[in-house]
């Protein structure tokens, strides 16, 4: 089984020790998905909305359906779960339900990227797709006649389109966004119904403006800030291991914002076409997007970097990752994004994004073979012989185990080491995962984590030593 902390002092001293050493480099990598990039979870709201039937209303209705024993207790909890299901459905129905426009608006307006769930609303809306049409089918055909009303004629339809809308209804007051596809999946259907420039124009509009950092965001730039204030002469001679690495497959801009001044690159792979797409998608890629010429590293410096270094994009512009190595003489962070990146002033013709079905077949295709090398040679570097720290992820996607797993045997072959996962709840596939894997499970949320982290952190920094 997996090892699972619960967070004692002692291995938080632990962990703060290797996240800001006192002595030596880097020993841990920051990885973050997306709850590293979301706010703290409200408090749930536990009283029940007006108008729920009182415990005496609801007895009656469990007497006229002959449910009076204790031996029908299941039955009678079946009737309970459906009747509470039904006025959260009808409260439900009251507010204005959402158009495309509205759900881009406001996940737009939000300072926070959105979660996998808004955008499996928003695409699912915008493309029209029903993953619940399969359980309207079943339900109809054990409809009962005498429950229409009477001396009227229902059109087939018109109970298809109530039906549907009434599990929508089902999916929101539960709040059972697993009840969709996988994200992967509606997008890899808006790719194929609109095209991928559409997908990716989309994308970038809700991502580009972005610019509210969490504190996870702000514990990990003071680990970089600890780190380059204490690299010494001596380390910089070993230059493609003094620099900070952070690993993260988030589209936003975040962690780039929380760094401030502090010099960074941001280095991602340019996607190519996918192989399969409609015939409007495919001249439409043709002509306004990135070819099948094969992965090169888009690399995006700091403003003080490219002050410093006034050629330095042309310097690293267009190689392989196999070929990408950083020609700068100073320590930098170094911020992998393994989904790609939507920065604002990137174009559709430098395409990173990972986020439907076919761009993952092909990215981990790819992992496994060395003429496509995926990651860039300067990331793959700082990766060997450190520890990965997983915040924000469930490890419960397959797709993401995948990439991964690969990463952790791309970093040191044939050596194993101790990797990490902030997790508040784990489901059985994450904790069969991380004992495979030999993940140590941190039992807690992201925001006691970084609280506890916080107090344990050296203040203040060391001053740089070149």
């Amino acid at each position: 089984m997996a090892e699972i902390w619960e967070g004692s002092p002692l291995q938080y001293d632990a962990l703060a020790s290797d996240i800001f050493p006192r002595l030596g480099g880097q020993s841990i990598v920051p990885f973050l998905g997306a709850g590293a990039s979301l706010p703290p979870a409200l408090a749930p709201v536990t009283t029940a909305p007006a108008g729920f039937p009182s415990k005496a209303q609801i007895e009656i209705v469990l007497q006229e359906l002959g449910f009076r024993g204790s031996e029908y207790k299941r039955e009678r909890t079946i009737v309970q779960f459906a009747l509470a299901l039904a006025y959260l459905m009808i409260q439900g129905q009251s507010h204005q339900n959402p158009t495309p426009a509205d759900l881009l608006q406001d996940l737009v307006n939000n300072p926070y990227p959105p979660s996998a769930g808004k955008l499996v609303e928003f695409f699912a809306r915008l493309s029209g797709y029903a993953a619940i049409q399969q359980g309207v089918a079943a339900l109809m055909e054990h409809w009962p006649v005498d429950w229409n009303e009477p001396g009227q004629e229902i059109k087939r339809q018109e109970w298809i389109d109530d039906l549907q809308q009434c599990f929508k209804l089902l999916i929101d007051a539960a709040q059972l966004w697993s009840a969709h596809d996988t994200l992967t999946s509606i997008a890899a259907h808006y790719e194929t119904l609109r095209g991928r420039k559409n997908l990716w124009q989309e994308l970038a509009h809700i991502f580009q403006d972005k610019k509210a950092t969490t504190k996870m965001h702000n514990l990990v730039a003071q680990a970089a800030e600890h780190h380059l204030a204490r690299v010494t002469p001596q380390e910089v001679a070993e230059l493609h291991e003094s620099h900070y690495l952070i690993v993260t497959t988030n589209y936003d801009c975040l962690i780039e914002e929380a760094l401030g001044d502090l010099p960074w690159v941001v280095l991602y792979s340019r996607r190519t076409r996918p192989i399969q797409s409609n015939r409007a998608s495919i001249e439409q890629d043709s002509a306004d997007g990135p070819q099948d010429t094969g992965p090169h590293v888009l690399a995006r410096f700091s403003p003080p970097m490219i002050k410093r270094y006034p050629n330095l994009i042309a310097r690293h512009k267009g190689k392989s990752p196999k070929e990408f190595y950083l020609d700068v003489d100073k320590p930098m962070v170094v911020i992998f994004k393994v989904h790609g990146c939507l920065f604002r002033e990137n174009k559709f013709e430098d395409d990173s994004v990972i986020i439907t079905d076919f761009d993952y077949e092909d990215y981990i295709a790819n992992m496994g073979q060395a003429a496509k090398l995926v990651v860039p040679t300067a990331a793959g570097l700082l990766m060997h012989g450190r520890s990965f720290l997983f915040l924000g992820y469930s490890l419960s996607d397959w797709n993401i185990r995948t990439i991964m797993t690969a990463l952790m045997r791309k970093r040191a072959e044939g050596e194993s080491g101790r990797d990490y996962a902030v997790m508040k709840g784990i489901s059985k596939s994450a904790e069969a995962y991380c004992t495979r894997r030999n993940i140590t499970i941190i039992r807690t949320d992201l925001e006691d984590f970084g609280q506890e982290i916080q107090k344990r952190k050296p203040t203040p920094p060391l001053q740089a030593a070149v």
